[in-house]
């Protein structure tokens, strides 16, 4: 392995332990948000609430008809924009480099259920093949001893695995479970906020860890008698 690809090696190997470090510890967070709030998710919401899911925007009354028909337009164009991945997606494995489908082919002679490998195997393969994850096919070429010259379209390639992985780690770590599990008390207290304008249901305080109960406030009481000598 070159020194060029070594480098790209040990960062994908980085971010990977740092991905799966992140979902491990959101998993945590997403258990113990659920086991306090689900349940108001739950319940029947004391009054009626329009939530639009794409700006997180609540509202008491019914959005107006050009707002529905917005958001009709809004979900038959998302349609479409999958549709165009879809078909984009299609296109770029018929037009991938041949230097890259020989590659795929070599591996998958060792992959293949038939030819020793595993389904397991055979499948990670084709997933890293069709969504174009250069880096991982590089990685399996390496367990095999197979060589593969990278060139300026592959280090492009590379850097968009490596970006994929960067992107999904802030999109782990932007999510509200992540703040009610790694925030200070006024990032969570904002998090109990936005569940009880979602669900309508004031937080009781036995669902809440400790410091964010409000504790009870003490007075000090002076008297105000006379003191004899």
């Amino acid at each position: 392995m070159n020194r060029r690809l070594k480098k790209y090696h040990h960062k994908h190997e980085y971010l990977k332990l740092e991905e799966q470090e992140v979902r491990e510890e959101l998993d945590e967070y997403i258990k113990d948000f659920e086991g306090r709030f689900n349940k108001y998710y739950q319940k029947p919401s004391v009054k009626e609430v329009w939530v639009n899911e794409e700006t997180g925007e609540v509202r008491d009354d019914p959005p107006p008809f050009d707002d529905m028909f917005k958001d009709y337009e809004e979900g038959k164009r998302k349609a479409e924009e999958s549709e165009q991945i879809r078909q984009q997606r299609l296109d770029d494995l018929k037009n991938r480099p041949d230097k890259l489908k020989k590659l795929y082919k070599k591996l998958a002679s060792f992959a293949h259920p038939d030819r020793g490998g595993s389904n397991e195997i055979f499948q990670k393969l084709n997933e890293a093949y069709e969504s174009n994850r250069l880096i991982d096919l590089l990685e399996m070429a390496g367990e095999h001893d197979l060589e593969y010259n990278v060139d300026k379209s592959d280090e492009t390639i590379l850097e968009k695995n490596l970006s994929s992985l960067e992107m999904e780690i802030h999109r782990m770590k932007s999510t509200i479970a992540w703040t009610w599990g790694r925030g200070d008390v006024n990032e969570r207290k904002w998090v109990v906020k936005k569940i009880e304008n979602e669900t309508g249901h004031k937080i009781d305080e036995k669902d809440l860890p400790d410091d964010l109960v409000d504790k009870p406030k003490e007075t000090l009481l002076i008297s105000t008698g006379s003191l004899e000598d």
